[in-house]
């Protein structure tokens, strides 16, 4: 049986460079290793905000206009090490 905690985890907001690196990944499964992992993720299908697609001043600065898209692929891809 297995006594470990249950907790929910909710990511949300823009990807941003989070998939470029294991950083997150390597959290949750730093995580995983003591709770019952539910995670929960709610994001853009691009990366980041564009200046003309806001109303708030912002410089377009992290990515290049080839890697833009998020998709649910690219997500499951990301996290398909993930032990949870």
């Amino acid at each position: 049986m297995n006594d470990k905690q249950n907790i929910a985890i909710l990511l949300r907001g823009h990807v941003k460079k989070s998939l470029d690196n294991d950083k997150l990944v390597n959290y949750i499964n730093g995580l995983a290793n003591l709770y019952n992992i539910d995670l929960y993720i709610s994001t853009w299908n691009v990366r980041e905000v564009r200046s003309n697609d806001t109303w708030r001043p912002h410089k377009n600065t992290l990515i290049s206009n080839d890697d833009y898209t998020v998709t649910e692929s690219k997500i499951r891809k990301y996290f398909s090490n993930c032990n949870i």
